[in-house]
């Protein structure tokens, strides 16, 4: 089975216990620390949920381009106000 399928389909659990147990640096430690106070403004959110909509849709589709879902993105914005 494709690892990212396992980790899509949250099974993170059999992941490990494929791969043995995963080390932190304390480099990586401080790093995923700081990350977790960091506030992004809404145009960063948003620029954010789209590279993680395309990540995610062009992974399994490889038709789907940055601008179908910047295409998609502004349409959901005008219906939604």
């Amino acid at each position: 089975m494709c690892v990212c399928k396992l980790i899509h389909t949250d099974h993170l659990v059999h992941f490990k216990n494929l791969i043995g147990e995963l080390n932190m640096t304390d480099e990586l430690e401080a790093l995923l620390e700081k990350a977790k106070k960091v506030e992004m403004n809404p145009d960063e959110q948003e620029q954010q949920r789209r590279s993680f909509a395309y990540g995610n849709t062009h992974f399994e589709n490889k038709r789907i381009s940055r601008q179908t879902i910047d295409e998609v993105a502004e349409m959901l914005k005008m219906e939604n106000g």
